[in-house]
């Protein structure tokens, strides 16, 4: 989907996540429905009234939020007190992780056929934010604490998956800051960090 003009909170742009070049179908909002560019020719027949001269994908060039996500974020920083502020704000709804298009922890589950006469394993969407969820055997759950949870959540987008991938998991689209209930931001969460980080390096 074309995206030419950015949205309050997004920071795509800072992420470098806000133009796309490998994509099957290019879709643009027209008057009368939409126009579509097609790469992959296995979907020309699903797009019958296409047109092919569409003119090439607009990008949104410049955000409100302007982020610089550090390159290397230290281990010290899982014991930083700003996470304690994250405990007394968070109601741990999830509703950050189920609107985030990167969010992919499920758990395991064991549901029944119709007549509870089967069951079968499978995984189902989960959240880190919800009870339970880094519950183990035993009934031991080591990340009780709301603000525990924030933090594995912001430093998994911006520090694992980069670590194991080389690139980040946030794509400063804003979405979790939108529907945020209590108004915690992902985009002033990175900020903190950056910030946290520039003071320590500048005071030994």
């Amino acid at each position: 989907m074309e995206c030419p003009e950015s949205f309050e909170n997004c920071y795509c742009v800072s992420l470098g996540t806000n133009k796309a070049n490998d994509y099957a179908v290019f879709l643009r909002r027209a008057k009368d429905g939409y126009e579509a560019l097609i790469k992959d020719g296995q979907l020309k027949e699903f797009f019958p009234q296409r047109t092919d001269s569409i003119e090439y994908p607009r990008f949104v060039k410049q955000n409100p939020r302007v982020v610089a996500v550090p390159e290397y974020i230290p281990v010290s920083i899982f014991e930083n007190d700003v996470w304690k502020e994250y405990s007394q704000r968070c109601i741990a709804c999830g509703r950050c992780n189920t609107s985030c298009p990167t969010c992919t922890c499920f758990t395991i589950q064991d549901v029944s056929s119709e007549d509870a006469l089967a069951y079968a394993r499978r995984r189902i969407w989960s959240s880190c934010h919800v009870d339970k969820f880094s519950l183990l055997a035993g009934g031991y759950d080591f990340r009780v604490n709301y603000g525990e949870r924030m933090r594995y959540k912001v430093l998994h987008k911006i520090r694992d998956f980069n670590l194991k991938n080389g690139r980040q998991m946030c794509v400063g689209c804003g979405r979790c800051d939108d529907v945020c209930p209590e108004y915690i931001s992902m985009f002033r969460s990175i900020d903190k960090i950056c910030n946290i980080l520039k003071y320590s390096q500048e005071n030994g």
